[in-house]
Protein backbone atom coordinates (compact mmCIF):
# COMPACT_ATOMS: atom_id res chain seq x y z
CA UNK A 1 0.00 0.00 0.00
CA UNK A 2 1.30 3.47 -0.83
CA UNK A 3 0.54 6.69 1.00
CA UNK A 4 -0.30 9.97 -0.77
CA UNK A 5 3.32 10.62 -1.76
CA UNK A 6 3.83 7.14 -3.18
CA UNK A 7 5.96 5.82 -0.29
CA UNK A 8 5.21 2.22 0.60
CA UNK A 9 3.46 1.60 3.92
CA UNK A 10 2.29 -1.56 5.58
CA UNK A 11 -1.33 -2.41 4.73
CA UNK A 12 -2.28 -2.14 8.41
CA UNK A 13 -0.71 1.30 8.99
CA UNK A 14 -2.84 4.37 9.69
CA UNK A 15 -1.82 7.30 7.48
CA UNK A 16 -3.21 10.82 7.84
CA UNK A 17 -2.28 13.55 5.32
CA UNK A 18 -3.14 17.25 5.18
CA UNK A 19 -1.64 19.49 2.47
CA UNK A 20 1.81 17.92 2.50
CA UNK A 21 1.90 17.12 6.21
CA UNK A 22 1.52 13.59 7.51
CA UNK A 23 1.19 11.46 10.62
CA UNK A 24 1.48 7.65 10.45
CA UNK A 25 0.82 4.96 13.06
CA UNK A 26 2.42 1.55 12.53
CA UNK A 27 2.17 -1.62 14.64
CA UNK A 28 5.60 -2.79 15.79
CA UNK A 29 6.81 -5.61 18.04
CA UNK A 30 6.88 -3.50 21.21
CA UNK A 31 3.73 -1.45 20.58
CA UNK A 32 2.90 1.33 18.14
CA UNK A 33 5.21 3.67 16.23
CA UNK A 34 3.98 7.19 15.44
CA UNK A 35 5.87 9.10 12.72
CA UNK A 36 5.12 12.69 11.68
CA UNK A 37 6.53 15.21 9.26
CA UNK A 38 5.96 16.90 5.93
CA UNK A 39 6.49 16.46 2.21
CA UNK A 40 8.22 19.03 0.03
CA UNK A 41 8.87 19.50 -3.68
CA UNK A 42 5.47 18.09 -4.70
CA UNK A 43 5.92 15.05 -2.48
CA UNK A 44 9.30 13.94 -3.81
CA UNK A 45 11.05 14.87 -0.54
CA UNK A 46 9.84 13.42 2.75
CA UNK A 47 11.01 15.21 5.90
CA UNK A 48 10.43 13.27 9.10
CA UNK A 49 10.08 15.73 11.96
CA UNK A 50 9.71 13.18 14.72
CA UNK A 51 8.75 9.72 15.87
CA UNK A 52 7.72 8.09 19.11
CA UNK A 53 6.92 4.58 20.31
CA UNK A 54 3.97 3.74 22.55
CA UNK A 55 2.94 0.53 24.28
CA UNK A 56 -0.80 1.21 23.93
CA UNK A 57 -3.01 2.38 21.10
CA UNK A 58 -4.43 5.08 23.41
CA UNK A 59 -0.94 6.54 23.84
CA UNK A 60 -0.41 6.46 20.09
CA UNK A 61 -3.75 8.28 19.60
CA UNK A 62 -2.71 11.05 22.00
CA UNK A 63 0.58 11.48 20.14
CA UNK A 64 -1.24 11.45 16.79
CA UNK A 65 -3.36 14.41 17.91
CA UNK A 66 -0.32 16.27 19.29
CA UNK A 67 1.66 15.59 16.10
CA UNK A 68 -1.20 16.73 13.84
CA UNK A 69 -1.47 19.91 15.91
CA UNK A 70 2.31 20.39 15.72
CA UNK A 71 2.57 20.04 11.94
CA UNK A 72 -0.61 21.96 11.04
CA UNK A 73 -1.08 24.36 13.98
CA UNK A 74 -4.81 23.78 13.51
CA UNK A 75 -7.13 22.38 16.16
CA UNK A 76 -9.58 21.47 13.38
CA UNK A 77 -6.98 19.34 11.59
CA UNK A 78 -6.01 17.62 14.84
CA UNK A 79 -9.67 16.84 15.55
CA UNK A 80 -10.05 15.50 12.00
CA UNK A 81 -7.03 13.22 12.48
CA UNK A 82 -8.47 11.94 15.77
CA UNK A 83 -11.85 11.21 14.16
CA UNK A 84 -10.25 9.30 11.30
CA UNK A 85 -8.07 7.38 13.78
CA UNK A 86 -11.12 6.42 15.86
CA UNK A 87 -12.86 4.92 12.82
CA UNK A 88 -9.80 3.15 11.38
CA UNK A 89 -9.97 -0.67 11.53
CA UNK A 90 -6.70 -1.52 13.25
CA UNK A 91 -5.63 -5.17 13.04
CA UNK A 92 -5.35 -7.40 16.08
CA UNK A 93 -1.94 -6.60 17.51
CA UNK A 94 -0.30 -8.24 20.49
CA UNK A 95 2.40 -6.11 22.06
CA UNK A 96 5.52 -8.08 22.92
CA UNK A 97 7.21 -8.00 26.30
CA UNK A 98 10.03 -5.60 26.99
CA UNK A 99 13.56 -6.99 26.81
CA UNK A 100 15.43 -7.74 30.02
CA UNK A 101 17.42 -4.79 31.38
CA UNK A 102 21.17 -4.97 30.93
Amino acid sequence: MANASGHQTAPNAFVWNDHGRFVEVHPIRLGWLVIWGRHEDLGSIRIQEGNAQYRSLDGARRRLVDAALEVTRSHWAAADAARMFDFFAFPEHEVGSLPEPM
